[in-house]
């Protein structure tokens, strides 16, 4: 016996425990109550020679099958508090060992859930113990999905299953079975989880893995970025950030009180809300682990140990104390874990010189733990389980991370290595080929990938370099550029916010590795003459399989046009800043992969309409300048992920201002809010909306497209939208249909002496009925609706009141003194708005109360102004403040240029905070900028109804039906504040909505709009006039569209969208 003191500890553990649920007596039962398969031979073995209770001795003859099997029912017994079989095992050969709890229901099919025990040669002859956690088994197959504890009666079977691996005959023997409660089972399972994870590394004379550091920052390797680093001056302050953040963690030591927090955070956080609390439990893990990455990297970078040693030394501890069986890690998301994967990954690797043998064996059980457990939730769990699933941006984080994982452990463990890494490259080769469309857009906005790839750009980096394929060029990776810049608003520096999406460009490294993959392909492949991207027109939808097809779609342009596309991209958006602001995992992204590239104005190369067909998105422009139009139209397929409720909707920005807004981020199952049709510029039936689950979950459909120098016309179908819903198994279910829900849209360029504009057509029906049905119209806070006559106007307006901000080049300070006349818990709030260009650096302050902490509060960043509840940056809550009567004094400081505050006022801390900024909160001690007391830098103060920015205004002329009801209110949105919605409604049993949108500034006449027969409108500019109509044939399944225009009584132009002429479609 090699370890007899750790052996007889072991025994003695199953004799200290408390009373188990149930023993199974091995030594005195009838052996007959174990079945068994006909290859298996079991016979008892006493008490006295082997385990407390005896044991059960299994001789598999492998001549038929590779494996066998013993299993007996459960016995009698109270399994409500049960959690799991407690015994051992031990062997001197043989291969997997695993258990399984099976169901026989009532149709004779069985059901299978199973753990894996580990490999019986581990043994060596020695008692290895066990624990089988059922709230952890794996559901193998059945029609049974899951089960408790006090199910475990009548004909449900344990059974334990072992493969002899080599064909030889193989015995073993499994004893000291027991079952547990929690209590006592809960510190035994996570340490055998460890040692079990333990023993799946190889010791150190069997280890085959290439040398470390082998993740992208190998000696080769750094020899190689420095000689960029002085080739591009950008690189080298990229680098020196990394070196500064890395000094200034080795300074402050800052990772040890948030490392407290992400471990505290059970104890601190009150958030109750399932989504949000998961939210804050991922903002304090993330500012914890990654300065592993940064702190490994300035080591790599200058040798420095002292880099290398506060990496190590961070990276063993959090090895320690979080490991894969701490539920505290279930306080995020799935998904959380990505990060903390990803920085012991490369902590491990970098800093692999400067461990001990002990400290490498803890990061590496640690991590080999996360990546085998998101390896196999990937095949049950509805993020990766089928390809399908593989559209959500959380599959490709997750499996980036333990695709680097897995690299870094290769070779050094027993884990199907090479098998867990083609699944995780197989993963990452979905997401980007059914996640990304064949024309390049991302199923999900802009953000999402960047955000949710995560450390899936390192893996496919380092598979490149290793070798084993390509993904950049395999996929849709690659044709991504005109999405980016049909996602890009007209003045950068914002993405639109269609698709779950939000305004912010952060610079993720998903972006920076485009351009420096596409600046090096680009070395081969010059731009090509007159090489333009086609906008093909299309008359009826594309079937689900094409817009999900499996095979890359056609590059269409050089890889030098998509380089300086790719390069427009970033420097009208994600790198409009610079690497000097960046956090550790964004300016190391940068620094390894950004190579610049010069941008090259999408006008050469681009239509001014682009359609997705995949993704089923349209976008139009009349140009790529800061003042020029911007109409996005959606109703695509439902894919997992972020999905609204919001097929057929729109956006529309033009002459530098939004005049039709969507209203952002929504994933909060909140039914009146921003994820619902509430939220979106759609049609809604009786006050209900496109119905709701948690996402959309439903598809729509562009129907016809086409784009000419005279217009671009658009037409959706939103009928499965209102009708089906699908479950995690794109299983259908009906909800509420409707007979036709069909959009079309007609953005007339300019042209003739005539200005752009927009014709918005509904042609939607419930069924036979009268119904109410409600037109929407959302638009920025900063513009406020006039509907007393007709067109309706959307008109930019002033603040209601002053408004305290600063400038880039000067400071702000001011105080706030507040008379408390009851001693209580509260909080402070304002009433804010992220007034700059980028929302996402215009969104904090500083403030202290009396001479307490100064805090860092992070505003909303949506652009409107917002009652928002003071919060110190990393905590999970609110910021609350214990007062006694008398005077409080709040110190308000600039953090960020063009932050905004309107009020201040300190309230109960129970108080809720109203949705409408025109509104104050109940009995709070309000104060405004008259009476903020200003230090020795003063904040610049905006007077009440300056407006800034554009001056444009949208007029919309409702064109039929006649006599609806128009309201306007203030609409709450999930993320970015409240801003102005219109809803014009009728009770109608075929409403026939036929609106006509204007853009106008100083310059653009009004014109003159009147109906034209049932379903049709006149739009007359001086002498010219556009006739447009719409129709539907009988039994057609969609609509079509027409507009003759007449200059002086003369046809000048003409399009016939899906519509007959002279037998002939245009």
């Amino acid at each position: 016996m090699r370890h007899p003191f750790l052996c007889c500890a072991l025994l003695l553990s199953s004799l200290v425990l408390a009373e188990p649920v149930l023993r199974f007596a091995l030594d005195t039962e009838d052996i007959s109550v174990w079945g068994h398969k006909t290859n298996t031979v079991v016979v008892p073995v006493p008490a006295a020679d082997s385990l407390p209770g005896g044991a059960l001795k299994l001789t598999i003859d492998p001549v038929e099958f590779g494996y066998g099997w013993i299993n007996r029912a459960f016995p009698e017994a109270d399994y409500a508090k049960a959690a799991g079989v407690h015994g051992f095992y031990r062997a001197k050969e043989g291969a997997g060992l695993m258990s399984h709890v099976v169901f026989f229901d009532a149709d004779g099919e069985p059901s299978y859930f199973r753990a894996d025990l580990g490999q019986l040669r581990d043994s060596q002859g020695e008692w290895v113990e066990f624990f089988v956690d059922f709230a952890t088994m794996n559901q193998e197959r059945g029609p049974r999905k899951a089960f408790t504890p006090a199910q475990l009666t009548g004909n449900v079977r344990l059974q334990f299953l072992a493969e002899t691996g080599d064909r030889k005959i193989t015995s073993f023997e499994i004893g000291g079975l027991t079952i547990l409660d929690a209590e006592t089972a809960a510190p035994m399972g996570k340490r055998l989880a460890r040692e079990k994870l333990r023993r799946e590394l190889l010791p150190a004379d069997r280890i085959t893995g290439s040398a470390h550091p082998r993740l992208l920052l190998s000696d080769a390797e750094v020899v190689a970025l420095h000689a960029d680093t002085a080739k591009y001056p950008a690189l080298a302050v990229a680098r020196d950030r990394i070196i500064q953040l890395a000094d200034a963690e080795i300074k402050n030591q800052s990772v040890d009180a948030r490392w407290a927090k992400v471990l505290n955070f059970r104890e601190e956080s009150e958030e109750k809300h399932p989504h949000t609390r998961r939210g804050n439990f991922e903002g304090c893990l993330y500012p914890a682990v990654t300065p592993l990455e940064t702190l490994g990297a300035a080591y790599r970078l200058t040798g420095d140990e002292k880099y290398g040693r506060r990496a190590a030394d961070l990276a063993v501890r959090m090895a320690k104390e979080l490991t894969v069986d701490n539920s505290l890690i279930n306080e995020g998301f799935y998904y959380t874990r990505t990060f903390y994967v990803r920085g012991l990954a490369f902590a491990y690797d970098w800093t692999h010189d400067l461990m001990t043998p002990d400290e490498r064996s803890e990061v590496k059980t640690t991590l080999l733990g996360f990546a085998l457990d998101i390896h196999a939730k990937s095949q049950s769990h509805g993020w990766g389980r089928r390809p399908l699933s593989r559209v959500w941006n959380w599959d490709p984080g997750l499996m980036g991370a333990a695709g680097i994982a897995m690299l870094a452990l290769e070779g050094e463990t027993r884990a199907p290595e090479k098998a867990i890494i083609f699944d995780c490259r197989r993963h990452l080769r979905d997401y980007l080929t059914l996640g990304i469309d064949e024309d390049g857009c991302g199923h999900e906005g802009p953000s999402y990938i960047g955000y949710g790839i995560g450390g899936g750009v390192q893996f496919i980096e380092l598979l490149r370099r290793q070798g084993r394929g390509d993904l950049f060029v395999a996929s849709n990776y690659d044709l991504c550029p005109p999405w980016f810049v049909a996602e890009t608003l007209p003045g950068g520096g914002r993405w639109n916010n269609l698709s779950d999406c939000g305004h912010g460009q952060a610079p993720w490294p998903v972006y920076t590795y485009a351009c420096g993959r596409l600046a090096e392909l680009a070395k081969a492949d010059p731009p090509r003459p007159g090489e333009r991207l086609p906008s093909p027109t299309a008359a009826r939808p594309l079937d689900m399989l094409a817009q999900f097809s499996e095979a890359p779609g056609q590059r269409q342009l050089s890889y030098s046009t998509l380089a300086g596309l790719m390069g427009w991209v970033w420097t009208n958006g994600p790198g409009r800043g610079t690497p000097a602001g960046y956090d550790g995992p964004r300016c190391l992204g940068y620094l390894l992969f950004y190579r610049p590239f010069p941008a090259l104005d999408p006008a050469q190369a681009l239509p001014l309409a682009q359609h997705f067909r995949g993704r089923g998105m349209t976008v139009s422009r009349t140009g790529f300048g800061p003042q020029d139009w911007h109409l996005a139209v959606e109703a695509g397929p439902h894919a997992a992920g972020h999905d609204q409720c919001d097929k057929g909707t729109f956006t529309l920005r033009a002459y530098g201002a939004d005049l039709v807004i969507d209203s952002g981020y929504g994933n909060d199952s909140e039914v009146y809010k921003s994820g619902s049709s509430y939220a979106h510029n759609v049609v809604l039936i009786d006050d209900q909306g496109q119905p709701m689950r948690y996402h959309n979950q439903s598809s729509g459909r562009i129907t016809g497209f086409h784009h000419s120098d005279l217009l671009d016309w658009v037409r959706t179908d939103a009928r499965e939208a209102w009708g089906v819903r699908y479950d995690h198994d794109w299983r259908p279910s009906r909800t509420t249909p409707v007979q036709r829900a069909e959009r079309t849209f007609l953005f007339v360029r300019g042209a003739a002496g005539v200005p752009p504009y927009l014709v918005v057509m509904d042609d939607i029906v419930k069924d036979e009925g009268e119904h109410d049905y409600t037109w929407q119209w959302h638009i920025p806070a900063r513009l406020a609706f006039e509907t007393d006559s007709v067109p309706w106007r959307a008109l930019p307006q002033g603040s209601s009141s002053d408004v305290l901000t600063t400038t880039p080049d000067a400071g702000g300070s001011a105080d706030f003194s507040f008379e408390v006349k009851e001693a209580g818990s509260y909080q402070l709030a304002g009433l804010t708005r992220a007034g700059g260009k980028e929302g996402g650096k215009s969104d904090s302050f500083f403030l202290a109360m009396d001479d307490g902490k100064k805090l860092t509060w992070d505003i909303p960043s949506g652009g409107n102004p917002t009652w928002s509840s003071v919060q110190d940056r990393g905590v999970p809550t609110k910021a609350t403040f214990q007062l006694e009567p008398g005077t409080h004094v709040v110190h308000l400081g600039k953090r960020e240029a063009e932050a905004e505050l309107a009020k201040l006022v300190l309230v109960l801390a129970e108080t809720e905070l109203p949705a409408s900024p025109i509104a104050d909160p109940a009995k709070g001690m309000v104060q405004t900028v008259a009476d903020a007391k200003m230090g020795a830098e003063p904040f610049r103060i905006i007077k009440a109804g300056a407006i800034s920015g554009s001056k444009a205004t949208l007029e919309v002329f409702p064109v039929r039906p006649a006599g609806g009801k128009v309201t306007t209110a203030w609409f709450e949105t999930s993320r970015e504040g409240s801003h102005p919605r219109l809803q014009y409604t009728v009770r109608a049993k075929e409403p026939r909505f036929l609106m006509v949108l204007v853009p106008r500034q100083d310059g653009i006449p009004q014109p003159k709009v009147v109906p034209d027969g049932d379903w049709g409108a006149r739009v007359v500019w001086g002498d010219t006039q556009d006739t447009i109509q719409f129709s539907r044939a009988p039994d057609a399944e969609f609509g079509s569209a027409t507009l003759v225009r007449k200059q002086q009584g003369k046809v000048i132009a003409q399009a016939w969208l899906d519509a007959p002429r002279n037998g002939e479609n245009v």
